[in-house]
């Protein structure tokens, strides 16, 4: 039996098959013995025959310190009589390599006689894997910052929008050179976003489904102006207040292509790559209007009626239109759309699509509407959008002495700021959708406070997750760029009569404020006194901001005295008083909060 099995390997060892396999390929006995391999392990460890290698055990080949590995993957496969793949490190002299090695038992007449392997170098494909891993971390990493960069840009941006819309006073020359530089900055984060924002926009179907038309055609002669910028071509965009909130029916994704080739073509009749394209945007009672109007070199009218009669257009430019107009054409007619052209020669040319009006959706918000008594929290991680809610927000507040606007930049203080106020169905919450190195999003601040009326004014519009999120939560999406163009609506509550008093007392003692109110009277003073701080915030709003307040420190209630002074601070009353027999120091009380020595001081007010 020996004899066979050594025949057996010999002729295994030798044969052209596995020496022909272009990878090392040995045999070992029961012991972990070489007793064969082919002509490419020997070249690999540079010996000159393969029966020089028979014998010799994994200490005697140079693979250096990894021998002990090697002996007990080969113990493993024999007692398991199961293959095994692995990849090992193998020293080869001066240098290392790493491989792919599968061994497996190696059987003669059904009775194993040891094992059979085999490796291949794979130095070279880890090196690469650790390269393309490498790249991946660097373009994750760059992905990362091109977002924060637009995020940082947009925020801003929109601040520089609502504060040109409000300031009318500024001369128009300046208003354009502002506006212009307001687009060019809009055009850069709008080309970060579309180049590494991979999971945001929503996924196209071939339902045609309601599109904010506005927004689509800013981010579309956004991407324009920066495809055009080595040339002398102005872009301008123009919409109607109305225009601004418009829907259609449509596949974004076919027309933001139409579009896209209409504006190429108006490039294209641009002689030398100067002049003017300009996007118009208007509604009539039925219908949206967007019209493409460039100055260029215009079309015959026998042009212009084989455009709107062929359905394969032909072209004698060099660069061609004929193929966009085509698609154009159909895209038009899916959305049961029209197409119109004008043009002469002297002028240029006027694209007109005309589209029915779609309704808006549920959540979106083209106006913001207050009472004149409310709190309107603005909650957003940008200090510059906060100057510009004060600048939109400015006449109202002078017209509406009871009308309040709160300001917060993290999650936490404005949701303990909403939980904590007295009538919760006079808040409207303006909040941005990200809010930058915050655990909470605008939405999280809405889902926890159980706000009732709350806009989410945000990028993310378009952004399948966040829509499901604010249906769920009934409440309603303002995009950021339009933030300015929504209409402000306050309306005007009936004013109840304010309380004309000397002083308002808190103080859940009885017997002193009756002396007190005696004494005062009799000095020709009046004294409104509340023994809960429930009863003095219940009719807080029939007091002047001026009304003198003091209140006792131990209320015997869930508040205490400076507590409630500082929810009447945050209301804007200004002349609050602590009277206590408890011995305070005024530096340990806020700086709105003054101190009286003692409860007869009270007399002195």
């Amino acid at each position: 039996m020996p004899e066979t099995k050594v025949d057996f390997v010999s002729i295994l060892a030798q044969s052209n098959l596995l020496n022909s396999i272009p990878c090392a390929i040995f045999l070992k006995d029961t012991e972990s013995r070489f007793i064969g391999c082919n002509k490419f392990l020997a070249n690999l460890v540079e010996y000159s025959d393969v029966e020089e290698i028979k014998g010799k055990t994994d200490e005697e080949m140079p693979w250096g310190d990894e021998t002990a590995h090697y002996r007990a993957s080969d113990l493993t496969v024999m007692k398991n009589e199961r293959m095994i793949n692995e990849t090992e490190t193998v020293r080869l002299h001066n240098k290392k390599i790493t491989v792919h090695t599968t061994k497996a038992p190696l059987y003669f007449q059904n009775k194993m006689i040891g094992i059979i392997g085999c490796f291949t170098d794979i130095t070279q494909i880890k090196r690469d894997e650790e390269a393309l891993k490498k790249t991946r971390e660097k373009a994750d990493a760059m992905n990362a910052a091109a977002l924060q960069v637009a995020h940082d840009i947009r925020s801003p941006l929109a601040a520089i929008m609502m504060l040109t819309q409000a300031c009318a006073e500024i001369p128009e020359a300046q208003r354009i050179c502002l506006r212009e530089a307001v687009d060019r900055i809009h055009d850069i984060a709008d080309q970060l976003l579309t180049k590494h924002r991979k999971d945001e926009v929503l996924t196209d179907s071939e339902t045609l489904l309601p599109v904010m038309i506005s927004t689509t055609l800013l981010s579309i002669i956004a991407s324009k102006r920066v495809e055009y910028q080595h040339s002398k071509i102005k872009i301008l965009f123009e919409a109607s207040a109305e225009s601004y909130f418009a829907f259609i029916h449509a596949n974004i994704t076919e027309l933001k292509r139409m579009v896209s080739n209409l504006m190429n073509n108006s490039k294209e009749a641009l002689r030398d790559e100067c002049g003017e394209i300009r996007v118009t945007l208007n509604t009539n009672k039925q219908h949206l209007i967007i019209q493409i109007i460039d100055t260029g070199r215009g079309m015959s009218e026998e042009k212009i009626q084989q455009i709107l009669n062929e359905d394969t257009i032909t072209t004698e430019k060099e660069n061609g239109f004929g193929l966009g107009l085509t698609h154009a054409k159909k895209m038009l007619k899916n959305f049961n759309a029209a197409l119109n052209i004008y043009s002469s020669p002297a002028i240029g040319t006027t694209m007109e699509l005309m589209f029915n009006l779609a309704p808006a959706p549920t959540w979106m918000a083209n106006t913001i509407e207050v009472n004149s008594d409310d709190c309107v929290v603005v909650l957003d991680d940008d200090q510059s959008i906060h100057g510009a809610w004060d600048e939109i927000f400015s006449e109202s507040l002078k017209e509406n002495t009871f009308l309040k606007l709160k300001h917060f930049a993290h999650a936490n203080e404005c949701i303990d700021y909403i939980n904590s106020y007295v009538n919760p169905e006079k808040l409207l919450l303006l909040t941005d959708y990200e809010l930058i190195g915050q655990t909470m999003d605008g939405l999280n601040v809405i889902e926890e406070t159980q706000t009732q009326r709350a806009i989410l004014v945000t990028s993310h519009y378009e952004n399948r997750d966040v829509l499901k999120r604010v249906v769920l939560l009934k409440t309603k999406i303002l995009p950021k760029m339009l933030a300015s163009h929504a209409k402000l609506i306050v309306t005007k509550k009936e004013e109840p009569d304010l309380i004309q008093v000397d002083l308002v007392l808190l103080d859940d003692d009885t017997l002193f404020p009756s002396i007190l109110a005696s004494t005062m009277k009799s000095r020709g003073k009046t004294i409104k006194h509340y023994t809960t701080p429930q009863a003095l915030l219940e009719e807080i709003s029939r007091y002047a901001k001026n009304t003198k307040i003091c209140t006792d420190f131990d209320l015997k209630a869930s508040m205490t005295g400076p507590e409630v002074a500082k929810i009447l601070h945050e209301q804007g009353f200004t002349n609050l008083y602590l009277a206590t027999g408890y011995d305070f120091k005024q530096e340990e009380m806020p700086d709105y909060l003054q101190v009286l020595g003692n409860k007869v001081d009270i007399l002195a007010l």
